[in-house]
């Protein structure tokens, strides 16, 4: 028979107080002031919806408190329930130290009262514990593992509760049901809470349960032991490796593949699975126990691997192919390198891939040897496999297997020869040179001759010019042989070579490409072969462009953006998620407007930043004429001039500005708006009086490196 609650005299005086506090129409809002503990409580539980109220005054409750807010959460309605409750959990979840052990330990009282509360309250209490539980409260909870009706929750609050006093609770409840012979279902449960807690001194009790006639009894003691993970338990689990029941066999085997590879004797551990793998294991486990066996030791791995790449199991054959391609160590390229010679053909089309993935120079010479294969399937993975990582030993092969090979096999052939030789330039310039040389004049498409070229940029020099030459005019070929002609003329033009270097640039302008002809304009410009018309009347000629920017109903006049805070040609300016780079476009109209819309794309309700430098030897006064289609805004040294906001068309000389030049170097940033239709600005700087001022624009930027193109992608995992 239940008792009476021992703590009801709180609960009138806290349901009195309640009600007064309903009545009260003024009643002052909680603060932190000092005030009975029933007053507070009182105020709690009728303003819990005002959260931001109620919780400073949480702080002055203290843990005698606890029962009245225990009756509140047991007796009150629902919303005065719910609310006590979230009280009592914040006030034990905000304290620390001494105060929340003292608070726990009220909640274990209650818990351990006799009589003992009610069953709502006891719900309450141990769900607190389960949340909020400290040790204080264990030996409340050990209390009710004896009792059906609330050891379920009890053992769920133990295995919250950090420490070896809830270990200890959680053990001797285990020995008590063991004892007591109690029902399986319950038994069961202690052993999985032991077994997440990672009791090692429950061992022996749990790996007694094993050999229990019950199926889900035995699977509960596995599923324990795998959890707390101690090697020490292999032999008790290897010997249910037999056991008629499928179920608890695989569970078994499970356990053992995942604590097998944590055993202190690798090679003990290494021997154990190589055992169970020859022991017909379910593709599955076969599977797994190779991912275990690679974990162990890669060496020991490598030949049950290759075995398994001629396993009956298209899933076997298909993981032993992915772990080997994983597989690090000189250890195991020198073991695949012995296996692939005698290896089936299938098979070496498999270990050439894992090859190929090492990156190693001294598997260059293996797949060279399989050059002569007669499979048609197995060169081609090594043609490819030396394309990605062949060294400087696989050139004159290369060169030698182009003349055996025909059809796509040939140009497979070049393409290697090319990326290694592409790869080879940054060891030995040389060299490299060489073999892009020797694969160009194999590659039998524009593709491949493309590909040469773009990796000849970075070590272009002048003797390749008669090479580079006939090319630079071709419609495909064109921009990349540009590119290594621009390198060429900048190396002559720096060696005092002018005449040559001259001839290199008009050539890329006779090309034509639309990238390139304005750099090769620009050099020749230098070089004093060509007029600069716009500039001999003061225009300036010579940008870096950067865009676009949105632009919607004019918005971008007043947004502010990258660089405006500050320019770095050299770097890219992240925008909406993509990567901008400035753009060299210097001016060869003789009018010195740069048209904007041929430029970039989109070309309306957009933006574009232009930038330039003017470098005068001493300070003066100067003036900027400028005219722009649409609106314009101009920065002197980070200084705004000048601002034309609405659209407008383009007139030469439309505003005048007069500005002051630093001696040095000056930086002129433009904003150039657009809203649709023409687009284009042009800006002159003459000395105040009309007359051209005398500056040094900036100079062209030297062409950057190519990047190589990557190397064919790695199969995707299966």
């Amino acid at each position: 028979m239940r008792g009476k609650p021992l703590w009801s005299p709180w609960l009138v005086g806290a349901a009195l107080l309640v009600a007064s506090a309903l009545a009260a129409q003024d009643a002052p809002k909680p603060g932190v002031e000092p005030m009975p503990a029933d007053q507070i409580v009182a105020r709690v539980a009728i303003r819990a919806e005002q959260w931001g109220e109620v919780q400073p005054c949480i702080g002055l409750l203290g843990p005698e408190n606890v029962p009245v807010l225990l009756d509140l959460a047991a007796a009150g309605d629902q919303a005065t329930a719910r609310a006590a409750m979230r009280v009592l959990d914040y006030l034990i979840g905000s304290a620390v130290g001494p105060r929340r052990a003292k608070l726990v330990k009220a909640v274990a009282t209650a818990l351990e009262a006799n009589p003992g509360p009610a069953d709502a309250v006891k719900r309450l209490l141990l769900d607190l514990c389960a949340r909020q539980g400290t040790p204080d409260a264990v030996a409340a909870l050990e209390s009710l593992l004896a009792e059906p009706l609330w050891r379920e929750p009890a053992r769920r609050a133990l295995v919250t509760i950090p420490g070896t006093d809830s270990l200890r609770a959680l053990r001797r409840g285990l020995q008590a049901a063991l004892l007591t012979n109690s029902d399986a279902g319950w038994t069961n449960a202690l052993v999985v809470a032991l077994g997440a807690k990672g009791d090692r001194e429950a061992l022996p009790m749990i790996v007694g349960r094993l050999g229990e006639r019950r199926t889900q009894t035995a699977l509960a003691a596995i599923e324990a032991l795998r959890l707390i993970g101690d090697p020490q338990v292999v032999p008790a689990l290897e010997a249910l490796w037999t056991n008629r029941d499928a179920r608890r066999r695989d569970a078994a085997i499970d356990a053992l593949l995942d604590l097998v590879p944590r055993l202190e004797d690798k090679a003990a551990a290494a021997a154990k699975l190589t055992g169970w793998l020859t022991s017909g294991l379910t593709p599955h486990y076969h599977c797994a126990a190779l991912s275990a066996l690679a974990q162990v030791s890669s060496g020991a791995a490598v030949t049950r691997l290759v075995a398994d790449l001629e396993h009956a199991s298209a899933a076997v054959r298909q993981h032993a192919r992915q772990v080997l391609a994983g597989l690090e160590g000189p250890e195991v390229t020198d073991k695949l390198a012995v296996a692939l010679p005698q290896a089936k053909p299938e098979t070496q089309m498999a270990l050439v891939l894992a090859l190929a993935e090492r990156a190693e120079d001294k598997a260059t010479p293996v797949f060279v040897s399989l050059l002569d294969s007669t499979d048609a399937a197995v060169r081609r993975a090594v043609l490819l496999a030396l394309g990605r990582h062949g060294s400087a030993a696989a050139i004159k092969p290369l060169a030698a297997q182009w003349e055996k090979e025909q059809g796509d096999l040939r140009t497979l052939t070049a393409r290697a020869l090319l990326l290694v030789g592409g790869r080879l330039c940054a060891k030995d310039p040389d060299a490299g040179r060489a073999a892009l040389l020797q694969g160009l004049r194999l590659a039998d498409n524009d593709a491949l001759r493309v590909l040469g070229l773009t990796l000849l940029t970075p070590v272009a020099s002048p003797e390749l010019w008669p090479v580079v030459e006939p090319m630079v005019r071709h419609q495909v070929l064109g921009p990349a042989a540009g590119e290594v002609a621009l390198a060429i003329g900048e190396q002559l033009s720096a060696k005092g070579k002018r005449k040559e270097a001259i001839a290199v640039f008009q050539a890329i302008l006779a090309g034509g490409d639309r990238q390139l002809s304005p750099l090769a304009s620009a050099r020749l410009a230098e070089l004093d072969v060509i007029p600069e018309p716009a500039r001999e009347r003061g225009c300036l000629t010579r940008w870096w462009l950067l865009g676009t920017f949105a632009n919607n109903n004019n918005a971008a006049a007043h947004q502010s953006y990258a660089p405006e805070k500050e320019v770095n040609v050299a770097a890219p300016v992240p925008v909406d998620g993509k990567q901008l780079r400035w753009r060299w476009q210097p001016i060869n109209d003789p009018s010195g407007i740069c048209n904007l819309l041929p430029l970039f794309t989109p070309n309306t309700e957009v933006a574009v930043y232009a930038y330039t430098e003017i470098t005068v030897h001493a300070a003066q006064d100067a003036q900027l004429r400028v005219g722009s289609d649409d609106g314009c805004i101009l920065w002197l040294n980070g200084d705004e001039v000048y601002c034309v906001e609405p659209a407008r068309s383009l007139v030469p000389d439309q505003d005048t500005v007069n500005v002051r030049l630093r001696p040095g170097r000056n930086r002129l940033l433009a904003k150039v708006l657009q809203e649709q239709g023409d687009w284009g600005f042009v800006i002159r700087l003459l000395r105040p009086n009309g007359e051209l001022l005398t500056f040094d624009p900036p100079s062209a930027p030297k062409p950057a490196p190519a990047v190589p193109p990557a190397a064919a992608p790695k199969p995707a995992a299966k």
